[in-house]
This record gives structure tokens, C-alpha cells and sequence, in this order.
């Protein structure tokens, strides 16, 4: 039976949080999907034009809060015909990365798909993902 799993699963707010206690893996908000583990749904472009990686989710009075560490060392994935940055789209090295802080919904300006890059080991491109809406976290 489904609630025997070893995750309990709560909704509200309209968002799907799975974890345990206040601490949760991962989160759905507007059909797009951010997790606290791996590297394929954990970063984030914020509203401040920093790209960040989510470390925890927590529940804080029923809406899911973000504890994220700030991606250093990143730039402008290319400059020609026009600046990258200009599409949102970067380019930064994760292993470089500060120290914790917190995010809430309103602060993050879209989702971003981390790509590796092929020129250096360490070295991620971020690209921004569009939910269901266009404008997914614009108000």
C-alpha cells in the first residue's frame, strides 16, 4: 500500500514535497521538478543573476524554502553573435562553490539545466528551463 513507502509524501500550497520530517528530496512547483540530490534538477538561476545549487529543501510554514550554495567563477558561456547572459545561459565551475544561504520561491528567476561542459572537467553550462507557463517564476 502506498503508505507504506519509506518517504511520507505531503501537499500543500500546491506543491509536492517528498521527504522526511521538515527536510525534504525533492519538490514540485508549477509541473517542474527540483531536488536536493544529483545534478540534473538541483540548480537554479536567482533573480539577482547568481546561479545557485540546491543543498536541502525545508518545509517553513507550509511553503517549501531552499538552502542553496552560490556557483563561483561564472561568466558568459559565449560572447558572439551576442552575450549569452543576455539568453540567461552561463557558464561556471561547481566545485567552486560558498557558503550556505536561503532561497524562497519568489527569489529564483528560472530553473537551469547544468550541461557539462566538454572544454574543462569541472566545468558546468547552465541553461534556463521554462515551466509551464513562459514566464515560469516572472511575476
Amino acid at each position: 500500500m502506498w503508505y507504506f513507502k519509506l518517504y511520507f509524501q505531503y501537499i500543500f500550497n500546491n506543491y509536492f514535497l517528498k521527504g522526511k520530517n521538515n527536510e525534504f528530496q525533492s519538490v514540485i512547483i508549477r509541473g517542474m521538478k527540483f531536488s536536493s540530490y544529483g545534478k540534473r534538477d538541483c540548480f537554479l538561476l536567482l533573480r539577482d543573476l547568481r546561479i545557485a545549487k540546491i543543498i536541502k529543501i525545508k518545509n517553513v510554514s507550509g511553503e517549501p524554502k531552499f538552502i542553496v550554495r552560490q556557483v563561483n567563477n561564472f561568466g558568459d558561456f559565449y560572447n558572439v553573435p551576442i552575450s549569452s547572459s543576455i539568453l540567461n545561459i552561463y557558464k561556471g565551475n561547481v566545485e567552486t562553490i560558498n557558503e550556505d544561504f536561503e532561497v524562497q520561491i519568489r527569489d529564483i528567476k528560472y530553473k537551469t539545466m547544468a550541461i557539462k561542459s566538454p572544454e574543462a572537467p569541472n566545468e558546468w553550462i547552465f541553461v534556463p528551463v521554462k515551466g509551464q507557463n513562459a514566464n515560469s517564476f516572472e511575476n
